[in-house]
């Protein structure tokens, strides 16, 4: 069986059968984030909730020690990160100091 001298495309050519829309194509995964990298960043005016400070980076944490507000929802907390982590190493020290 003999081939014609033009049976594959030019580099750069497809032929009409095998051409691929924009619709036909998989459109790529968005990164996957691990729970930690979950917290939304602040735009415009806000303030850390434990220092008063607005410069810096600011962070939306959900209250680790709140109680929910219905069904889902939780307390947030906008806070830089390092006060986030001192918010959180004092309200377990005083719930530790509580139970002993």
């Amino acid at each position: 069986m003999t081939r014609p001298e033009n049976s594959f495309p030019a580099i750069g050519q497809v032929p009409d059968e095998m051409s691929v829309t924009d619709e036909d194509s998989p459109r790529p995964r968005a990164p996957s984030r691990r729970s930690t990298e979950r917290v939304a960043h602040v735009k415009g005016k806000a303030s850390c909730a434990l220092c008063g400070c607005s410069d810096g980076e600011l962070k939306v944490y959900r209250d680790p020690f709140g109680t929910a507000i219905g069904p889902g929802r939780w307390p947030n907390l906008t806070m830089h990160s390092d006060c986030f982590l001192a918010y959180i190493r004092a309200r377990k020290a005083a719930v530790h100091e509580l139970t002993s």
